[in-house]
């Protein structure tokens, strides 16, 4: 599932591009649809690559990915007259569970006996997703070195340039009528009336 907030509308062209309501025009969007099939090929790449799918008799139970945009439920969808594409798949996030429902209930006779023989205990489930969960590894940005900003409290006076000390500095900004915002060290203080 990939989750977009767009809040204020989504359409869909003739030609399958996706544009985004904002204020009183639309601007075109990367298709999230297209976006969802790449983290779905990843997943299926790495759930493969690290041998974590359940196996039953032996057998590897591959899974079955269903591709879903959710947008905002206050959100207008507006899709194209042309079945050229199929963009059934891009819903209201309040719609969910009722979309899923519908596509059980529609399984005909050889599709249900295809899912019963992919269906899982609970416990194997759980195990997959443990393993999979195991591998997420939540990512750390130092934005100081980032961006080369030194993590060093250093004041300066403003007439002169030499060090002040913090005590120096929030009085001058404590009075900001007789320094105007700046900071002075002791010396130049005395010297502004």
């Amino acid at each position: 599932m990939e989750s977009k907030n767009y809040r204020y509308g989504l359409r869909i062209t003739e030609s399958g591009e996706f544009e985004v309501k904002y204020k009183n025009y639309y601007i075109g969007i990367p298709s999230p649809i297209e976006q969802n099939k790449r983290h779905i090929a990843l997943l299926s790449k790495f759930i493969e690559a690290h041998d974590l799918l359940p196996k039953r008799l032996g057998i590897t139970i591959k899974p079955r990915f269903l591709n879903y945009v959710l947008v905002s439920p206050k959100a207008i969808i507006r899709r194209p007259r042309s079945k050229k594409f199929d963009f059934s798949n891009v819903i209201k996030a309040d719609m969910l569970t009722t979309i899923i429902e519908k596509n059980v209930e529609e399984l005909d006779v050889l599709n249900t006996f295809k899912c019963a023989l992919k269906i899982s205990s609970f416990s194997l489930v759980e195990e997959f997703a443990k393993k999979l969960a195991g591998f997420h590894k939540p990512i750390t940005i130092d934005w100081k070195k980032k961006f080369g900003i030194k993590d060093v409290k250093k004041y300066f006076c403003f007439k002169c340039g030499a060090n002040i000390s913090e005590k120096e500095a929030k009085f001058c900004w404590n009075n900001k009528k007789r320094f105007k915002g700046k900071a002075f060290c002791f010396k130049c203080q005395k010297e502004i009336l």
